[in-house]
């Protein structure tokens, strides 16, 4: 499970050891088929929890851009892992569908935890027990920009403010730490999220 960094008692860790640290820790997780934690939507009523993992994403998005990670695949079995642990019977079928595509691991382990808190937002949220539907995972590569969809046909968010809303606070943080947008439009039945994340400039 990815954490933010451990620090001491005995002082603070200067934000290069975070770093190297952290560094340390993607290059081992993503050799042993790391997946993006389930569970964070929790922590969207605890400040410290946003904080800890908004400072993850900090360090992140400064790991090496000439590190790459098949983002299809990477999507595929965090779906396949969120169906086994959050699917029950009688309840919504998830799917997945992916272009192909290398993404900068920053950016996709990123992009993964978003799509980790909006499909756990829909299964707690969206189907009561009982209830039955779709959850639907959409990622497609354009020219100008990346962009996943979530979108399930269970119960409708109520609007800003909500409970379910409100769950979505750290994805929402997480969107903005890639320069992306998060658009939930209004749909006839269910919900459906849109993140757009801008393709970085390779010049930069």
């Amino acid at each position: 499970m990815l954490a933010a960094p451990v620090r001491s008692t005995a002082g603070l860790a200067s934000a290069d050891d975070c770093e190297t640290a952290f560094r340390a820790q993607t290059a081992y997780v993503v050799e042993k088929d790391f997946r993006p934690m389930n569970g964070l939507l929790a922590l969207g009523e605890r400040p410290a929890g946003v904080m800890a993992v908004t400072t993850v994403s900090a360090l992140l998005s400064r790991i090496s851009a000439s590190t790459q990670l098949d983002f299809a695949d990477y999507l595929q079995d965090l779906g396949n892992d969120l169906a086994a642990t959050c699917g029950r019977s009688g309840g919504p079928k998830l799917t997945c569908a992916a272009a192909d595509e290398a993404l900068p691991i920053g950016a996709a382990i990123t992009l993964g935890l978003i799509a980790d808190l909006l499909i756990i937002n829909a299964f707690l949220y969206a189907f009561p027990p009982g209830r039955g539907g779709r959850i639907a995972v959409s990622f497609t590569a354009r020219q100008e920009a990346w962009q996943l969809t979530v979108e399930d046909s269970g119960i409708a968010m109520r609007g800003r403010g909500s409970r379910r809303d409100h769950g979505l606070t750290i994805a929402r943080l997480l969107v903005l730490r890639l320069d992306g947008q998060l658009e939930i439009p209004i749909v006839t039945g269910g919900t459906r999220c849109i993140v757009t994340i801008p393709r970085p400039d390779p010049k930069a």
